[in-house]
């Protein structure tokens, strides 16, 4: 808890004290840099369905298979051949993938909007492509830059986003039906972004990290309507707050018709708040579908440490939920987010900070990525660090939790209850 103390040195103290928490708060950043999308400006045209035998059945409860060696993007993203319908044709040099994503965004032109949709109830679905150059490090997203006027080869330096196609719900979940059929585990991930991001940032994020996973899993993204706005936290705050029930309709709505035998969540930074949210009041509600929840990845969560450990944990507990938290020492976002939280008389640490919480908790793997090599903000690791990927792979992939995975440590030896990366 946080005191009040009176300054010593009066009105100048506390003004300069106003003025580092605006600067602090001016900083947080989701990781992804906010940048309109870019559409290829050329006709398009449908290859043809890519044909693969038929997988081998696998039961129920069995890992995600092992990764199959062609083209990682088409074995991740194609619906079953009756249902695939692309909208471009694939270049040398390009490597493309298909996101189906769930929004309460308001559409506005190619996009979506910041503005929350209305009525507030309603949600809008479809898919979009996603271009992605092979020639890419692993881990970035490439944007193309304001001063860039070249319009050639274009997607085989960018990562590009091509024309949304909206759906029906019965339709989106008739095509990611299809889509999960065609892996042999039956498989999806569901990624939540964070603060400061647009619809196109979390397309061009989720896409992505469906390529740098390399497995066989259909990418969904549930975006919900942040405005995009480094300076827009506390807007951002109040619209997460208000996509709860939304998000945890459509976690209802994607375990019961989806046909995915095992879902993967992965939330991001302020995203965390709006999915531990909705899981809880989901299992609250509907336990027997925490089975189709295999695997529920808490990265960078800038939520209230408290909140979790008393009001969330325990349920996620009680249904032996598979949960890992990812923190950061160096995470500058999650330091500004403290600045701003502290004025509210909150905890003096987010849950992505590796001290957040003490002790251990059921069923949840903390593990800490202080090591891992990000950008300045050290905030987006969960996407954009080689390792990390490696490590979720490993998770989906096999089940395996934290303890059995090659890669990372114990902490503290010889009974860890913490772990990190070498």
């Amino acid at each position: 808890m946080v005191t009040n103390r009176p300054l010593e040195n009066g009105y100048g103290s506390r003004m300069f004290r106003s003025l580092m928490l605006q600067a602090f708060a001016a900083m947080l950043i989701a990781g992804c840099a906010t940048s309109p999308a870019e559409y290829p400006d050329r006709p398009v045209a449908a290859p043809a369905p890519v044909m693969e035998p038929p997988p081998e059945p696998v039961p129920a409860a069995a890992p995600v298979a092992e990764v199959r060696e062609t083209n990682p993007v088409q074995t991740i993203a194609a619906p079953a051949p009756a249902q695939v319908k692309s909208f471009i044709l694939p270049a040398d040099g390009v490597l493309l993938t298909q996101v189906y994503y769930a929004t309460d965004r308001t559409r506005s032109g190619r996009t979506f909007s910041a503005k929350p949709a209305d009525p507030a109830a309603s949600l809008s679905y479809g898919s979009v492509v996603v271009s992605l150059p092979t020639k890419r490090v692993l881990g970035t997203v490439p944007l193309m830059p304001w001063y860039d006027e070249s319009t050639s080869n274009k997607e085989r330096k960018y990562v590009l986003l091509h024309p949304l196609r909206a759906m029906t719900a019965a339709q989106f979940f008739s095509n990611v039906s299809g889509a999960t059929f065609s892996t042999p585990a039956k498989a999806a991930f569901i990624y939540i972004h964070g603060y400061n991001n647009s619809f196109d940032d979390a397309a061009r994020r989720t896409g992505q990290i469906a390529v740098d996973l390399n497995l066989p899993v259909v990418p969904v993204m549930y975006s919900w309507p942040s405005t995009a706005k480094i300076t827009g936290y506390g807007r951002d705050l109040k619209n997460a707050n208000a996509s709860i029930t939304h998000l945890e309709a459509f976690f209802r709505d994607f375990a019961e018709r989806s046909d995915a035998k095992q879902i993967f969540v992965i939330a991001h930074s302020m995203g965390n708040l709006v999915t531990t949210n909705a899981l809880k009041s989901l299992f609250a509600n509907r336990s027997d579908l925490s089975t189709k929840f295999t695997q529920v990845v808490l990265a960078a969560p800038d939520i209230d440490p408290d909140v979790f450990r008393k009001e969330i944990a325990p349920r996620f507990s009680e249904l032996k939920m598979p949960v890992t938290i990812y923190s950061s020492r160096h995470d500058r976002a999650l330091k500004a987010s403290v600045a701003y939280h502290t004025r509210l008389r909150m905890t003096r640490l987010r849950l992505g900070h590796p001290d957040a919480i003490v002790g251990k908790i059921d069923g949840v793997d903390f593990v800490d990525a202080s090591v891992l090599r990000t950008n300045f903000m050290g905030h987006d690791y969960v996407a954009s660090n080689r390792a990390m990927l490696t490590d979720m792979a490993q998770m989906f992939k096999s089940g395996t939790r934290a303890k059995d995975r090659v890669g990372l440590f114990g902490e503290p030896m010889p009974v860890p209850e913490r772990w990190r990366f070498p």
